[in-house]
């Protein structure tokens, strides 16, 4: 080992050159990945909440449908239909 001798490493200035610009290269690609992760994870949150309000209205139709079930099978008897007349009379 050629600096052992003289008391300090002497590298030739491509190699620093080179080095310097391998740390630029790296940590632009370092820089480019993370703005793409970013993008992605941005995007995927976003299909999250446009699938969670889908949602949210398929529950809601859901619930109406089965309401107006009830309220049809209830007023669907002659019998419901004449207690619930007599029953708003009342009031």
């Amino acid at each position: 080992m050629p600096w052992i001798g003289h008391g300090s490493l002497e590298l030739p200035a491509l190699y620093v050159e080179a080095r310097w610009v391998a740390l630029g290269i790296g940590a632009a690609f370092v820089t480019l990945y993370a703005y793409r992760v970013a993008a992605e994870a941005r995007q995927t949150a976003s299909a999250l909440a446009a699938t969670e309000i889908a949602l949210a209205r398929a529950q809601h139709l859901s619930q109406l449908d089965g309401l107006a079930a009830a309220a049809a099978h209830e007023l669907g008897t002659p019998l419901a239909t004449v207690a619930l007349v007599v029953r708003e009379k009342r009031r």
